[in-house]
């Protein structure tokens, strides 16, 4: 599991991974466009999405644990 990674290195190895992809983003991350997040999940044809509203750019361990929880969930 990767909580975060550089966005560049996720670009070069797309055509060799996969597997499973879960991108999280703030509402109000102001360090990262959405629109990055975004061409990601186009990137990645297994991505899974999720904006979690009302957050910033640290994101914070409740709202990324909400969200892996569904996401595991979903693949057990």
């Amino acid at each position: 599991m990767i909580l975060w990674a550089p966005t560049e290195k996720l670009d070069e190895d797309k055509e060799s991974f996969d597997g499973p992809v879960k991108i999280v983003h703030g509402s109000e991350d102001e360090e990262v466009d959405i629109e990055r997040s975004e061409k990601l999940v186009e990137a990645y044809p297994k991505a899974k999405f999720s904006k979690i509203e009302d957050v910033d750019h640290e994101l914070g361990l409740k709202a990324v644990s909400k969200s892996e929880s569904v996401f595991l969930s979903s693949r057990m």
